[in-house]
């Protein structure tokens, strides 16, 4: 009986004509680096890496406080045992512009007050503040997206598969290229810095936000808190969508 063999040429190094150095450069500015190691580079790295850098946070910081505009919001978060977090955002032009950040934390591992993070909501909403709809994470606010539907606030489901994936990829993209603008609200950077990146999809070239050690959440390790982060990448993504219906993977 013959056996096949299969021969394997692993490397390093690009060889080919059309794998040039302008081709790489402008691999460098899209992917993440531990994304362009693996794909360019054919080397192993790890399956989750911090989501941002600090210099791509303080290089986000030329605004000075909430903007007191119109802006889409996202409500990100649990009634219990986790954080919740309201963010806006609006689009100028291409760039992203981060308006209000509001972030309730549990006390003593009590539940969240929904009739605190409710009047928040109501008050920005009779202020005009509020695009609606109201963006959310469906898994544990079904209830309270209820009663601000009753309160005349319309608020719609973002996704937590698909959708999240497009938009945690697009607020890397905008954090790496510069076009987001924050102001230096500790609780946001404190979430967007803890937060971390995990490769998904056929490619592996998408990413998704993590608490840090989710995979290994069922060792009982104490994970930071991303509920802001997730707020923002969520807003973000819908502010940028809302005009012309602009946004796409590529090119935005």
């Amino acid at each position: 009986m013959e056996r096949e063999n299969t021969l394997v040429f692993w490397d390093h190094i690009p060889r080919m004509v059309w794998q040039t150095k302008a081709y790489y450069d402008d691999q460098r500015t899209k992917l993440r680096p531990s994304a362009y190691i693996r794909l360019h580079e054919n080397r192993w790295v790890d399956s989750a890496e911090n989501f941002i850098t600090d210099a791509m946070w303080k290089s986000s910081l030329r605004a000075n406080g909430p903007a007191g505009v119109k802006a889409t919001y996202a409500l990100d978060g649990s009634i219990n045992n986790d954080c919740t977090a309201l963010v806006g955002c609006v689009r100028e032009d291409k760039v992203v512009k981060t308006t209000d950040v509001y972030i309730f934390e549990p006390i003593d591992g009590q539940e969240i007050d929904q009739n605190k993070v409710m009047a928040l909501i109501v008050d920005l909403n009779n202020r005009g503040l509020i695009e609606q709809p109201l963006f959310y994470d469906p898994y544990q606010l079904v209830k309270m997206a209820q009663d601000l539907k009753a309160k005349g606030i319309r608020c719609v489901p973002f996704n937590q598969q698909g959708e999240r994936v497009k938009s945690d990829s697009m607020l890397y993209q905008l954090y790496n290229e510069g076009r987001i603008i924050n102001w230096d609200h500790p609780g946001l950077r404190q979430h967007v810095m803890a937060a971390h990146a995990e490769y998904v999809g056929k490619d592996k070239k998408d990413i998704r936000i993590v608490k840090p050690g989710e995979q290994d959440k069922d060792l009982g390790l104490n994970m930071g808190k991303v509920d802001a982060a997730v707020a923002q990448s969520m807003a973000a993504y819908k502010a940028y969508l809302r005009p012309r219906g602009g946004w796409a993977t590529s090119g935005i």
